[in-house]
């Protein structure tokens, strides 16, 4: 499992995140939401161990600050917001930078067909899309831990808003990976904007708000009008389907 106790983490000496505690189980999607400034990113980068934090972060009972890059690496695979590349790669070269295995044309190739870009492999990677790119990178990232329980042991995929660029179908497809892979055994965390998407695919949320966590739990527990509207300071109603879930209708303000 992942867990993290009384995190904090401070940019160019200014607090971002405050003594936040938070989990994610194998088996689940968990999901951080809240505004844009809430130190969503940034807490998904020391979970990570990309950024330096306070307090402690364990990922398969693995400390995460004094574990070797190359051993995180073998366990989980991260899907940041941007992912620029200065070379003139082609689709097929970029998906195998995150496979390290023998097989890893095959792989890179399932890969690929797994986010919809069968047929891409020759591609020039600067001249794809937007959206085409950052499926790309979720190709690489998935063939990375392209077996989500290896020994016994889940592996892990966070993903930074891993649908910001996509269209709806798209959309979707990226929330269905995460979810097989979870069913897998694996584990996944992500930061998403998109309430409705969220409810949908998570088992777990967490709501950060000014460096705080306000709450994790289920979406039916954490997607409450007051909850949200006291976060994102605008009116809103969650309205519930017939079906299990929930989902989130903007309002104008009055």
């Amino acid at each position: 499992m992942l867990t993290a106790q009384n995190v904090s983490v401070s940019l160019a000496r200014k607090p971002v995140l405050s003594t936040v505690s938070f989990t994610a189980l194998p088996g689940e999607v968990t999901s951080i939401i809240g505004p844009s400034g809430a130190g969503k990113s940034t807490f998904l980068k020391a979970l990570t161990g990309d950024l330096p934090f306070d307090g402690e972060i364990r990922l398969n009972d693995l400390s995460v600050r004094s574990a070797l890059p190359a051993k995180l690496a073998r366990i989980r695979a991260v899907l940041p917001q941007a992912s620029p590349m200065a070379f003139p790669f082609t689709v097929l070269e970029v998906v195998r930078l995150g496979c390290p295995t023998p097989d890893r044309d095959r792989i890179a190739r399932e890969a690929m067909a797994h986010v919809g870009l069968a047929g891409f492999a020759a591609r020039p990677y600067q001249l794809l899309s937007g959206g085409e790119q950052q499926r790309v990178q979720l190709a690489r990232v998935l063939a990375q831990v392209w077996e989500p329980v290896v020994k016994g042991m889940p592996r892990w995929l966070f993903l930074d808003e891993p649908v910001s660029s996509l269209d709806i179908g798209h959309q979707q497809q990226i929330m269905e990976i995460a979810r097989i892979f979870a069913q897998r055994g694996g584990g996944v965390v992500m930061v998403m904007h998109d309430l409705n998407l969220t409810a949908m695919a998570s088992d777990s949320i967490a709501l950060l708000c000014r460096g705080e966590l306000m709450i994790q739990g289920s979406p039916q527990t954490v997607l409450s009008e007051n909850r949200l509207r006291q976060a994102f300071d605008c009116h809103l109603t969650v309205n519930k389907p017939p079906e299990a879930g929930v989902f989130v209708l903007p309002c104008l303000a009055s």
